[in-house]
């Protein structure tokens, strides 16, 4: 076991220091990104990028320069639409927000509610976030939920996984 010195420390808090402020600016990257994408989108300028009146939006995101995936974007454009455009946030207000959060709660996030869920957002445990949302959706959370549960076995090797009760040796495939 080794003893943490005030050294250690230190460098460690230096570095994750630096880790959260790169993540910021990634995070203030990704939101200029998802406008000019929304843009790009929304005005099919991607088909004069690529010089093809008939060029599809997913070979635009598929350039090697861009390289967002479909979904990846999707949710970006859905972000900067519902708090920016449609409830009015500047994007630096939540930044700090993982974009799979605000995801989650687009479908239930208001004028009258979105400072509440934004907190919930940001302060929540992953556990204690899912449990929010899905009653806010009138769905069981871990606490009132009857917990139907299943065993599983996954298989060491290959990690094929099935439920327990349906236990059975499968042979490879052969070719």
């Amino acid at each position: 076991m080794t003893i943490l010195t005030q050294i250690d420390g230190d460098t460690a808090f230096k570095l994750h220091q630096q880790i959260k402020s790169n993540e910021l600016q990634r995070r203030e990257l990704l939101a200029i990104n998802s406008e000019l994408l929304s843009k790009i989108k929304k005005n099919e300028l991607y088909r004069a990028i690529l010089g093809d009146d008939k060029a599809p939006w997913s070979a635009y995101l598929g350039q090697i320069e861009v390289m967002y995936s479909r979904h990846d974007v999707y949710n970006m454009i859905r972000i900067q639409q519902k708090y920016c455009e449609e409830l009015g946030l500047k994007y630096e207000t939540i930044a700090d927000i993982p974009k799979s959060r605000l995801a989650i709660i687009i479908g239930i996030v208001t004028k009258d509610n979105v400072q509440d869920w934004l907190n919930k957002a940001r302060v929540l445990t992953n556990q204690d976030f899912k449990d929010e949302f899905r009653e806010a959706k009138g769905l069981p959370t871990t606490e009132t939920c009857t917990h139907k549960l299943e065993e599983y076995e996954i298989c060491s090797i290959c990690g094929f996984k099935h439920k327990k009760e349906n236990c059975e040796t499968r042979k490879p495939i052969s070719n």
